[in-house]
């Protein structure tokens, strides 16, 4: 027996690196250059928490991109955001379990925020909602109204650009899936009934295209093309590969979406399941990171700038909200897959 375990060990390996040779594959295939982007790190399930001081959440740039002003602000968005995100999280802890997370709310470091006056409202904000675990008097949630209502006014997407000259019936046209998959109105319209062969033949394109753009619109239909359920856990690794390639997609706001949908599912949908929000917002990060680095190159890309924007305030999956019978990933599930929320709801 002894003798059997390094021949074991060695087959694992091996396994290990023809999947990452695999993964490598995938993203070098396309046609499209790929931009320097940090690299995804598999998290460990034990150390996925929600309490975390904001760690390996924040966005980092180089010197080089800081330079622009528009990128700066950009970065300071998206990590105004992580201290929405992180201490939403951290409040819903205390709430649910009654456990502290004062002390990882106030260790978060602002100094990855440039802008002073989102620096000060940041850390008003969060020592406002630390207090409130200590003082039945204060209220967290007024606190978390108040910092969102100035952060959606502060950074919007009219602070960047003219909203009524640019956003039009055709501002949206350039993440029209149609552009790169002819017959894409049949194809979306077999959505949550398609069968068997009609899912091989997506995964044969998957393999083989090499045009990004079609790869993630496929990724996605691929995802939306069971017949038995509102997901399909094999679209995953699709998924996972438009988000970590490096590569712009006007659709990679919508391939992220639909990535953390189906893989929220694989946790449960009570209050009390898990809820790896630092996974998912780690792809998040490097989703937007794509998106900043196009940004860099193309100034004037209103609709990246408003994906970045929009991909940057995307709440957190909460324990609480709207949907009182366990958390809100239903609500991210209906609004993802609308095509089984009938059935999501019967159940």
């Amino acid at each position: 027996m002894k003798s059997l375990i390094p021949f074991a060990l060695i087959v694992v390996l091996a396994i290990i690196l023809a999947s990452c040779n695999k993964s490598e594959e995938n993203a070098q295939r396309f046609t499209q250059t790929a931009y320097q982007i940090p690299d995804y790190n598999e998290p460990d399930w034990m150390e996925i928490d929600n309490i975390q001081c904001g760690q390996d959440q924040w966005m980092h740039v180089t010197d080089n991109m800081l330079q622009d002003p528009l990128i700066a602000r950009l970065v300071d968005v998206y990590n105004a955001n992580v201290v929405w995100h992180s201490v939403g999280s951290d409040m819903e802890v205390f709430w649910r379990w009654e456990v502290l997370t004062d002390s990882a709310m106030l260790c978060m470091d602002l100094a990855n925020i440039s802008d002073e006056q989102t620096r000060q409202h940041a850390k008003l904000f969060i020592e406002s909602t630390a207090a409130a675990q200590h003082d039945p008097s204060s209220s967290a949630q007024q606190a978390m109204n108040q910092y969102l209502e100035w952060l959606t006014t502060y950074y919007n997407v009219s602070t960047f650009f003219n909203v009524d000259s640019v956003i039009d019936d055709n501002f949206w046209s350039v993440a029209e899936p149609a552009t790169w998959i002819d017959n894409y109105a049949d194809m979306r319209d077999k959505r949550g009934q398609s069968d068997s062969i009609f899912q091989q033949q997506l995964v044969a394109a998957l393999d083989t295209t090499t045009d990004f753009n079609r790869f993630c619109a496929l990724a996605i239909e691929y995802a939306h093309s069971s017949s038995e359920g509102p997901f399909i856990p094999e679209a995953l690794p699709y998924l996972k590969t438009a988000l970590t390639a490096g590569i712009y997609s006007p659709m990679l706001r919508d391939i992220w979406m639909t990535w953390r949908a189906v893989q929220s599912s694989q946790m449960g949908m009570s209050k009390d399941s898990d809820i790896p929000n630092a996974e998912y917002n780690q792809l998040r990060m490097l989703c937007c990171y794509t998106m900043l680095c196009h940004i860099q190159q193309h100034p004037t890309d209103c609709f990246a700038i408003n994906s970045f924007i929009l991909t940057s305030y995307r709440d957190n999956i909460a324990r609480y909200g709207t949907y009182p019978y366990g958390n809100q990933s239903v609500i991210e599930h209906i609004n993802i897959f609308p095509e089984w929320a009938d059935k999501i709801f019967s159940d």
